[in-house]
């Protein structure tokens, strides 16, 4: 009996909590057709991918080693952001803007779109070079 009195009291407690997750409304966070598995076209010179969450994006791949001999780093997707990390970030007017421990930097411009197919695609542009991005997989939490 005691037990159950235990089980009871706990359930009270912790029933009475308040416990939302649900974001609040003026917390910036990235835009719903963004959320999802992103990868690189393919044939692209660079390749990885991004997965964007509600506030959260991870970037994989885009490394140093990919630039051609004599090429231009700066056209190098996400060049300066820690790679194979969550990192934190949001998107407001047509730029995502991603905080790499501490420093929130400039707008990356995106341009979104869907094909007739109906496949889903984002354009960066790295140093005047284009880097076209598919949607792999739909945001799996909203």
């Amino acid at each position: 009996m005691r037990k159950l009195f235990v089980v009871f009291a706990v359930f009270v407690i912790f029933s009475g909590c308040d416990i939302d997750d649900t974001p609040r409304e003026d917390a910036k966070s990235f835009d719903y057709k963004l959320r999802g598995e992103w990868e690189s076209e393919a044939g692209s010179r660079y390749t990885g991918k991004i997965i964007i969450d509600y506030s959260t994006i991870e970037i994989v791949g885009f490394e140093e080693t990919q630039t051609p001999a004599g090429e231009n780093d700066d056209q190098r997707p996400f060049k300066n952001i820690t790679k194979n990390e969550m990192l934190t970030g949001y998107s407001e007017e047509g730029k995502i803007y991603i905080e790499d421990f501490g420093t929130i930097k400039d707008g990356i411009t995106y341009d979104y779109s869907i094909a007739p197919s109906g496949k889903e695609w984002l354009r960066f542009t790295f140093a005047g070079r284009d880097q076209r991005m598919v949607k792999v997989e739909e945001d799996l939490y909203y």
